[in-house]
């Protein structure tokens, strides 16, 4: 496996992570008898954007 695959593998892993993440956030926001916790919702989706970027980006250059 080269190294741009490896970072394609890595990223991909750590965007399914950060997605579970947003997914409990999600979860625990609906859960809530009055749902104000949309602080963590928005830290988890902006941390969401930012795996997604970094594993677009590592996939373009592992397929150039």
């Amino acid at each position: 496996m080269t190294l741009e695959e490896r970072a394609v593998l890595a990223t991909h892993q750590d965007l399914v992570a950060v997605g579970r993440r947003l997914d409990e956030a999600l979860a625990r926001w609906r859960a809530a008898p009055v749902p104000t916790l949309w602080t963590d919702v928005l830290d988890a989706a902006k941390a969401y954007e930012l795996a997604s970027a970094a594993y677009a980006d590592a996939f373009v250059k592992c397929v150039r």
